[in-house]
């Protein structure tokens, strides 16, 4: 990612050297993008170390990001030079009037106290309180996820007999959640803590979900305002040696220390750390920045306000619908087209690995490089034009035990750009799929007479491809494959039950062609 960050932050010149790309304040200028704001509070002893690893993590992904570091005016940190906090820290002061896209709380090295013993502890509830109403996105990391779940929702930390010191392997409970798109079915992540939360604890809270956790570990991360607080009580953003620095800092002061679990080759101090988190951890962020940053704030960010806490409205298969523009109906299937009157829902969808799937997670893997190619910047721009401005629908293949129906515009071009529909039970029509179908490829004739505008653009179909039901497995088309076995146009005389004269006179009226 093009993630904007003072000139002189010591994180830029040493992530240059591992190739991690990062934009200077002065070139972030030249682009004509309204990049993410985030905040990084930043509660870490070493500070330049846990602004690279965060930077570096954040690093991965198209999106633009300009972070500001946040300082507390009630605390001064001990182990960063004094001049680098006057030159890159902002007081929350100076702040607290604005919006955030997104905030990120790192750990501290506190877990012996209680909470309220914390020197800065009513500073932290301030800005606590204050993400609720100015940031779209919170993550809290370690001893802040504990802080924050105790602030919030009451939940207690309790302390552990020794140190959960190392790299452990946890599962997924939500795996079709959009936090962990792209991740295995069992994955790695570091622990450095002396406390816990409770499972039972978390489970009695109404509004608090548990998406992951270690059999060894326990908790790793809780969700709660449907994914606008995520808390991950481990340190996926830790570098390579960050768990050997710890060990040996431990070691050199006497403090009862085990050798970090699964960490090192063969579990051999003399050997070096065994990565085997760095690829999930990517994911992680990358998917937090997309999924509940980016898709979910506000282009205006003014307007970012505290959204009640009921439920995101979810597909047929529990799967969250994308909004834009605040709402998540992208346009509407009229009842004069002879199908089911209903709204046009883009959902998150799922890819499976076989390249089956439905929504944007399928639109994104086959043809999101297709769309941004044609000028699109994103799937969900390309799916509400064309939702909102079809001038055809074909009848696609059947997937399953439902039908398929392409909407069709064409483009300057003469390209025919698609999306595919389909319905379980009528109360909406589900976006399974979406593409461009080149000039000069034969998408197939329908069966009756096509009804068009003269004046009305022309939007094309490469055909039908899956279903919107994630749990059946349906074959998938190229983007010059064949065209559906019988493929019609709505509207025409003994379909829709209206002649072409009547559906003339609706282009007349309504502009658009069925």
């Amino acid at each position: 990612m093009p993630i904007n960050i003072p000139d002189r932050l010591p994180a830029v010149e040493l992530l240059k050297k591992e190739n991690i790309f990062v934009m200077g304040a002065m070139r972030a200028l030249k682009q004509d993008i309204r990049a993410l704001r985030l905040a990084l509070l930043n509660l870490m002893p070493l500070k330049i170390d846990t602004e690279t690893d965060l930077v570096r993590v954040l690093s991965n992904s198209p999106l633009q990001v300009e972070l500001d570091l946040i300082g507390l005016k009630s605390h001064t940190s001990k182990n960063t030079p004094i001049e680098h906090i006057r030159e890159f820290y902002i007081d929350f002061d100076e702040i607290k009037d604005q919006k955030y896209d997104g905030i990120i709380v790192t750990g501290a090295p506190l877990g012996h106290l209680n909470f309220e013993d914390v020197t800065y502890w009513e500073e932290l509830t301030r800005i606590l309180d204050w993400a609720k109403t100015h940031v779209t996105a919170s993550m809290f990391i370690c001893w802040s996820a504990q802080a924050a779940l105790y602030h919030y929702y009451g939940i207690k930390k309790y302390p552990l007999e020794k140190k959960m010191f190392g790299i452990f392997e946890h599962t997924l409970n939500a795996p079709l959640n959009p936090l962990f798109r792209g991740f295995d079915d069992v994955f790695y992540a570091p622990h450095s803590r002396h406390t816990e939360i409770k499972k039972e604890d978390i489970e009695k809270m109404p509004g608090l979900d548990i998406l992951s956790e270690s059999g060894e570990a326990g908790i790793y991360i809780v969700s709660a305002r449907e994914g606008r607080e995520i808390f991950i009580t481990g340190h996926a953003e830790y570098a390579p040696e960050t768990l050997d620095s710890e060990y040996k800092r431990d070691l050199a002061k006497k403090l009862p220390i085990e050798v970090p679990r699964n960490y090192y080759k063969d579990n051999n101090p003399d050997n070096p750390p065994l990565v085997r988190w760095r690829s999930h951890a990517n994911l992680l962020f990358q998917n937090w920045l997309n999924y509940f940053v980016y898709q979910i704030t506000p282009y205006h960010i003014g307007t970012i306000a505290e959204i009640p806490a009921e439920k995101r409205e979810l597909d047929d298969n529990d799967i969250p619908f994308i909004s834009i523009n605040g709402g998540i109906d992208l346009g509407t299937i009229r009842a004069e087209t002879g199908l089911t009157e209903a709204p046009i829902r883009l959902s998150e969808g799922v890819e499976y690995s076989n390249g089956k799937g439905y929504g944007i997670a399928h639109i994104e893997k086959e043809h999101g490089v297709q769309i941004r190619n044609a000028g699109y910047s994103s799937i969900e721009e390309f799916v509400a034009k064309i939702a909102s401005s079809y001038t055809t629908i074909r009848r696609g293949n059947e997937r399953g035990e439902h039908e398929t129906y392409l909407l069709e515009v064409t483009d300057e071009h003469n390209n025919t750009l698609f999306v595919e529909l389909s319905s379980n039970d009528g109360s909406y029509w589900n976006v399974n799929s979406a593409g461009i179908f080149r000039v000069g490829v034969n998408h197939g004739t329908s069966k009756g007479a096509t009804v068009t505008s003269g004046n009305s653009p022309q939007i094309g179909s490469k055909g039908s491809e899956n279903n919107s039901n994630a749990k059946q497995e349906e074959a998938n088309t190229e983007d010059t494959a064949t065209p559906p076995a019988e493929e019609r146009t709505i509207g025409a005389e003994g379909a829709a039950g209206i002649t072409a004269q009547d559906a003339e006179r609706l282009i007349a009226a309504n502009g658009q062609a069925y």
